[in-house]
């Protein structure tokens, strides 16, 4: 329920104030539903306590230090969110991450907060009546980044075609990937490289869905990975699994190029979304036998074809575990891909 009075009916008032008064009625209304009339509380990465403004769309919520943004153009932001993040869920199968609740505040939207700097933050000292705690932020971003953004629909600068700009659909992929407990052991290092290049893959899928643009990457991918697949002393234990990288190839290229090279080789469309459904159903281990196992058995599913002899060329240890994994994986009308004792 909203207070604001309706306005008077035409009969007991002159036409134009009507309907100035109904425009401002309905303006009040919309702006009640989009901004939060309490701030929201929220912890820093550095320990300050925050109070935060809640902008909130129909999937995704904003929190920002500042109140006084155009409201018609953090709608149109929220709106690329919302239809950015639903392509997202969709081509993962409409499957959230294993906790559902992280990141997420009243009404099930998911947070994305800025961050601020401490000079310029708005510290709990005396705090207004909040809802509640927010949680956890999926995606974090600066302040440089949402005025950029605003700025660019205010001149309906590439709006059109990358609504989100460059640098954000990659970060807001990588909370589709929740994957650490199937392939961590595989890089037990640091599950990044691998993670950022899931996430890289997943970002262009849904930005190519939507017919969004992402720059192009300038890292010479193909040729940083056939100069691995062609030096006899690279292998997988130290240039990917210690993250060690191949000359001036770092780990997350290597995957990156490696998983796009899987991806076009396909020709399948729906290569991505496969590949995150089937890693979804892959075992969770602490063995990286089983986590690289876990890795071409995905891949092999989401190709709809035996990638094994590929992995091999790309140093990966397989073994026959693994191999029958593969082939039962791609069993008619089965998908099996947990491996047998």
């Amino acid at each position: 329920m909203f207070a604001v009075a309706w306005p008077e009916s035409p009969a007991s008032a002159d036409t134009f104030t009507f309907w100035r008064a109904l425009h401002g009625h309905a303006r009040d209304r919309w702006i009640a539903r989009l901004r939060s009339a309490t701030l929201i509380p929220w912890r820093a990465a550095d320990g300050r306590e925050l109070l935060f403004t809640e902008w909130r769309g129909n999937e995704v919520s904003l929190l920002t230090a500042r109140a006084d943004y155009d409201p018609v153009l953090v709608q149109q932001l929220l709106n690329a969110f919302d239809t950015y993040w639903v392509r997202c869920r969709e081509i993962c199968g409409d499957t959230p991450p294993p906790d559902p609740v992280k990141g997420v505040l009243v009404g099930h939207r998911v947070i994305i907060a800025e961050i601020t700097a401490p000079e310029d933050s708005r510290e709990t000292r005396t705090p207004p009546p909040v809802t509640s705690a927010a949680g956890v932020a999926r995606v974090s971003i600066g302040t440089d980044v949402i005025e950029d953004l605003l700025r660019r629909f205010r001149a309906n600068e590439r709006a059109a075609h990358a609504p989100l700009g460059d640098r954000l659909p990659q970060p807001i992929a990588r909370s589709f990937v929740f994957f650490h407990a199937e392939l961590g052991a595989a890089t037990p290092r640091d599950f990044t490289p691998l993670a950022d290049a899931l996430a890289y893959l997943l970002a262009g899928q849904a930005c190519d869905s939507l017919q969004w643009s992402m720059p192009p990457d300038p890292r010479p991918l193909e040729s940083l990975l056939e100069r691995y697949e062609q030096d006899p002393a690279a292998n997988y234990r130290g240039c990917l699994q210690n993250e060690e990288g191949h000359l001036d190839a770092d780990p997350e290229a290597l995957w990156t190029a490696m998983l796009l090279r899987l991806r076009h080789a396909s020709a399948r469309q729906d290569f991505v979304a496969k590949l995150w459904r089937t890693l979804t159903e892959c075992p969770s281990t602490d063995d990286p036998f089983t986590g690289v196992g876990n890795i071409v058995v995905a891949v092999s599913a989401a190709a709809r074809s035996d990638q094994s002899a590929t992995m091999r060329a790309w140093k990966f240890p397989i073994d026959e575990a693994t191999a029958e994994r593969v082939r039962q994986a791609l069993a008619p009308n089965k998908l099996d891909v947990t491996p047998r004792q």
